[in-house]
């Protein structure tokens, strides 16, 4: 029965995490569609060809011409919101959760049986692996300058370690 348990708890886990990057890539698609039928909107509204070549000849026209071949925006490269520093803080936002339910997992495990032993070891190695990860990573782009020292409201950015 105990192995069932164990079975149960990282397959819901593992489900969580697919659950997760599902809905990561629904909702990519969900702003994909909403801008085709923002621009199918403005499209239909304009009517017949020779409506469409006379809009299109306006200035608000030329605006909505360049807006439809924009390409969806990027996260910028440098700065607070780079993808490498929001890595380090997903890495670092895991960790600290995994390593909550792992506590959580003892505290029960002690006021219990003991069968949440394993699900807690196993969520504090997940915890401890991330935020080891996480000081690894931000070790490396520390070396690396990938972190930049960027400066916000005149102030230089603190020092992790």
């Amino acid at each position: 029965m105990e192995d069932v348990g164990a079975a149960l708890g990282a397959l819901a886990f593992f489900a969580f995490i697919a659950f997760l990057v599902w809905h990561s890539h629904e909702r990519k698609l969900d702003r994909r569609r909403l801008r085709l039928e923002e621009q199918n909107r403005i499209l239909d509204r304009l009517g017949s060809g020779p409506e469409l070549a006379e809009f299109l000849k306006s200035e608000q026209g030329q605006k909505i011409l360049s807006s439809l071949n924009e390409p969806e925006p990027e996260r910028p490269r440098n700065g607070p919101y780079s993808p490498y520093k929001m890595g380090i803080v997903g890495l670092l936002t895991a960790g600290v959760i995994t390593m909550g339910v792992s506590v959580g997992f003892f505290i029960v495990a002690n006021l219990t049986v003991g069968e949440f032993v394993i699900p807690a070891g196993i969520c504090g190695g997940i915890g401890l692996g991330c935020l080891l990860a996480a000081w690894v990573q931000y070790a490396i782009g520390k070396r690396w300058g990938m972190l930049g020292n960027s400066t916000e409201n005149g102030r230089s950015a603190r020092r992790l370690g």
